[in-house]
């Protein structure tokens, strides 16, 4: 009995630590955070990107895209997977309803950071107009959640309770 009010004074007293912790999360899905300044972008898998873009160059050698670039002052240009190879033939694979799906390229996904003074939603709303784009999108913040779950395992009628404390990391 004494171990069973011990384990619940200590989870109480971390629960209590963990509510105190002086950082906020914005947990409403429908308005989530992102980062100014930062947008991604992910090219249609047929578009010809210069192959030194995000590594010496911010022009992406298509015209329309390079013209936004340079309006916004364009600091940086990074790939988000930086070891993916262009897949040189259409990869599928088919679900369990039977329905058969495209698996599409990571080669061509960036992070773009610019300067300009320009929400990144209005920034995307001029890329998506963009034919050689397949999206581009805000560079949504990551959220740390703390999950804390409790199992009892063993029956009822048994004088020892095992209990297990479930502590996942949740992040984007």
């Amino acid at each position: 009995m004494k171990r069973i009010n011990l384990f619940f004074i200590v989870l109480t007293a971390s629960v209590m630590l963990f509510a105190q912790s002086p950082q906020s999360f914005n947990l409403d899905p429908y308005n989530p955070e992102y980062d100014p300044h930062t947008v991604l972008v992910k090219f249609k898998d047929e578009a010809q990107v210069n192959n030194s873009f995000a590594k010496t160059s911010t022009q992406s050698g298509i015209t329309a895209i390079d013209g936004i670039m340079s309006k916004y002052n364009i600091t940086s240009v990074d790939k988000v997977f930086k070891n993916a190879v262009p897949a040189f033939a259409k990869r599928t694979f088919v679900d369990p309803n039977g329905v058969e799906h495209t698996i599409p390229s990571l080669d061509k996904i960036y992070k773009i950071k610019y300067e300009a003074d320009i929400d990144p939603k209005d920034l995307v709303e001029e890329l998506q107009q963009e034919p050689s784009l397949d999206y581009a999108e805000p560079d949504y913040s990551e959220s740390r959640i703390l999950y804390i779950s409790v199992e009892r395992i063993g029956s009822i009628r048994s004088s020892a309770f095992k209990w297990i404390i479930h502590l996942s990391d949740y992040s984007r």
